[in-house]
């Protein structure tokens, strides 16, 4: 059987494919299949992928566009490999990832799903400016299991998990495709909640290309659908679930709805509606305290990201 079914969802990553596809066929590890679903680009995306030879190299193409969750999900159906792992079209891989998860993977006796930290990195810059654990300021030096209250209050959602195919396949998890944004954070979650052992290896692996810019217009829809979503899920589910599970995701909902007011004033101030803006401000004095702690955050990312530009 081949060891990992590497599963690339793509959408008009011309630009970006071929460093992707290159950081797979470089890896240390060559035991695996790679499994490209096109969700109908409109530019040289498929171009490109069909000018490699590669046997395990596999594409598939959407009749419509239908969306990422739509993409790995078919990638899911169509897989062979032992475990499977994502990977975005506009993203890459330290050469060894797969070789360091398989080493870690046999060092553990009960495992299905396992975690590796990230890189991100600005979109044409040439290093990485920070790490997600450095982001999220946590001290996990050592491989750790994670907990359903440790993902949610983490928010690991963001990291591109690698899953034992077996574990998918009889839990028939899939990702949610009526959901835009955060389809991520509940595929982990539903495996997490039907007992998922999971753990964290706190090696950066992946690097997260960052794109402001593409993100401007879509970020209210994206914080106001992970809060209707995280609304949903504490409302089907808080007299199944443990009070302490509840309670994170009441947390997590309160940070994305800080966020989101946040979001709203920074526009504001953008838009030069101060009225508003002090209205907004009046209204929510905590989140005025949010406001310019992260817009001192903000300038010290910035300053900090310019080092490696």
């Amino acid at each position: 059987m081949t060891k990992f079914s590497i599963i690339v969802p793509t959408y008009n990553v011309e630009a970006y494919i071929e460093k992707c596809i290159t950081s797979v066929l470089s890896q240390s590890n060559s035991d695996f299949e790679l499994l490209l679903v096109d969700d109908c680009s409109s530019d040289n995306t498929v171009s490109i992928i069909n000018s490699y030879s590669d046997k395990r190299i596999k594409l598939f193409q959407n009749s419509s566009n239908k969306g990422p969750s739509h993409s790995r999900n078919i990638g899911i159906e169509k897989a062979c490999g032992e475990y499977i792992t994502f990977l975005d079209g506009d993203d890459w891989w330290e050469h060894n990832r797969l070789d360091m998860l398989w080493n870690y993977i046999g060092s553990k006796e009960s495992l299905d799903l396992v975690w590796d930290d990230l890189f991100f990195i600005e979109d044409n810059s040439l290093k990485p400016w920070t790490t997600f654990t450095k982001q999220k300021k946590i001290n996990w030096n050592m491989p750790k299991k994670v907990d359903i209250t440790t993902f949610i209050k983490i928010d690991l959602g963001l990291l591109q998990p690698t899953i034992k195919r077996e574990f998918i396949t009889n839990n028939k998890v899939k990702f949610n495709e009526t959901v835009r944004y955060g389809e991520d954070f509940l595929f982990s979650l539903e495996m997490l909640l039907k007992g998922a052992e999971a753990f964290f290896y706190p090696k950066p692996l992946y690097y997260y290309r960052s794109r402001p810019n593409s993100l401007v217009t879509q970020k209210g829809d994206s914080l106001t659908q992970m809060i209707e979503e995280t609304n949903n899920l504490i409302k089907c589910n808080h007299k199944k679930l443990d009070p302490i599970i509840i309670k994170a995701l009441k947390q997590r909902k309160t940070i994305l709805n800080d966020n989101l007011k946040f979001w709203n004033i920074q526009n504001q101030l953008k838009d030069k509606q101060v009225i508003n803006c002090v209205k907004q401000i009046i209204k929510y004095p905590k989140i005025f305290i949010i406001v310019l702690e992260k817009s001192l955050n903000y300038i010290s990312k910035k300053i900090e990201r310019s080092k490696y530009s």
